[in-house]
């Protein structure tokens, strides 16, 4: 427990701070070069995904998705074809 008012009020400050800290940290991004005829499948799968969903999900939103799921197995195939 706080022994006073100001203790309180400094812990508050120091979460508050460190709130701040993490929200204003920016994601930092670069660009791909995508082919057009591979950007066309994933605006073509966006569309299906999101006629499904009933929410618009763009091209890029599924190139992410798919980087991120299947990075771990795409390292691992690339690593035991060499």
């Amino acid at each position: 427990m706080y022994t006073s008012n100001i203790e309180l009020k400094y812990k508050l400050y120091c979460t508050i701070q460190v709130y701040k800290s993490k929200k204003s940290v920016k994601m930092k991004y670069t660009s791909l070069r995508v082919r057009e005829d591979r950007k066309i499948e994933l605006e073509k799968a966006a569309i299906e995904i999101s006629y499904s969903l009933g929410k618009q999900i763009k091209w890029t939103d599924v190139a992410n998705y798919m980087f991120k799921e299947c990075l771990k197995e795409t390292i691992k195939e690339m690593k035991s074809k060499t």
